[in-house]
C-alpha cells in the first residue's frame, strides 16, 4: 500500500509477489487508511502489517510457521532499532515483550491476525496509537491467540540511533 499524498506511481523494482496499490485520504495520518483500503482487499489468509521504516525479522516466518494452523492471533516481542557489538556478536534489546495486547504495550509489526476475525475491524484512520487499538479489538475477537516469547521484529529498524 503506497500513500497517494507521498507517492505518485508504483516503483518499478517491487517482486512479483506483491500486489501493488495507491490510496489517498487527506485525513488519515501514519498509513492507517492506507491499511484499512488493504483490509477490504484481504479475502482469505494472515495478514501482517509492516511500517515502510522497517524490515521483516529473519526467524518471524519459520518459528511462526508451525502455529498458523491452530491459532487465529499470534503476538510476539520487538527489538529496538540499535544494536551493541559484544564478546563478538551483534546484541539487540528487547523493547517490548509483546505479552500484553493493549494500546502502548503493543507496536504494528508485533502481531498477526487471520482473516476470518477481523469483520469489519479497521484502524481509526487520524489516531496515531491505532495499532495499539485494532490489535487490542484482534486479541478480543480471537479464538485462540497465542503468545510467542520471542522478539521477532524490530522498531524503526531503517532509522538510525539518534
Amino acid at each position: 500500500m503506497f500513500d497517494g499524498l507521498t507517492v505518485d506511481t508504483i516503483p518499478s523494482d517491487l517482486p512479483p509477489t506483491c500486489e501493488p496499490h495507491i490510496h489517498t485520504h487527506p485525513q488519515s495520518i501514519v498509513g492507517n487508511s492506507q491499511r484499512n483500503y488493504g483490509l477490504d482487499l484481504v479475502t482469505e489468509g494472515w495478514v501482517y502489517f509492516l511500517d515502510d521504516d522497517t524490515i521483516i525479522h529473519p526467524h518471524l516466518y519459520p518459528t511462526i510457521e508451525p502455529l498458523l494452523h491452530t491459532h487465529d492471533f499470534i503476538h510476539f516481542g520487538q527489538y529496538w532499532n540499535y544494536t551493541t557489538y559484544h564478546n563478538n556478536k551483534w546484541e539487540y534489546e528487547c523493547r517490548l515483550s509483546g505479552e500484553e495486547v493493549k494500546q502502548g504495550w503493543i507496536d504494528t509489526a508485533m502481531f498477526l491476525t487471520h482473516h476470518r476475525i477481523i469483520g469489519e475491524c479497521r484502524w481509526i484512520p487520524t489516531l496515531y496509537e491505532a495499532d495499539g487499538v485494532w490489535a487490542e479489538q484482534m486479541y478480543q475477537r480471537a479464538n485462540n491467540p497465542i503468545w510467542v516469547d520471542k522478539c521477532l521484529s524490530w522498531y524503526n529498524m531503517l532509522e538510525t540511533k539518534k
